[in-house]
């Protein structure tokens, strides 16, 4: 079974310093390894947010893209819009679709460990 990230970060910061080796080596670098799995998983929850922004500016665009193909007549502008629309829906699809893939994955791995 997996530990949570935090609890493995911490584990090594006690391990780094509880750890006795004659040059502080085994320590040193238990103690990077801690770092850096901390320093990525603040780097991953930021990418997350940065994510959620994004996806929810894109929304914005797209009512916006909405409305002004309501608010005329030129078919032109609506073609226009109508791309611009279709576009932005794709990519939104494909963040979603790996974010549940992943999800996925980390489910299939826990039922893989425990049968």
């Amino acid at each position: 079974m997996k530990s949570k990230t935090k609890t493995l970060i911490e584990a090594m910061q006690i391990l780094a310093n509880e750890i006795h080796s004659e040059d502080g080596v085994a320590n040193a670098a238990i103690f990077e390894a801690s770092e850096r799995l901390s320093e990525q998983q603040k780097r991953i929850a930021e990418l997350e947010q940065e994510l959620q922004k994004s996806t929810d500016q894109n929304d914005l665009i797209l009512d916006e893209f909405i409305r002004v193909k309501c608010l005329t007549r030129n078919t032109e502008i609506h073609q226009l819009c109508e791309r611009a629309h279709i576009r932005m829906r794709q990519n939104v699809p494909v963040i979603e679709r790996n974010h549940r893939m992943q999800k996925r994955i980390a489910k299939l791995e826990l039922w893989i460990e425990r049968a």
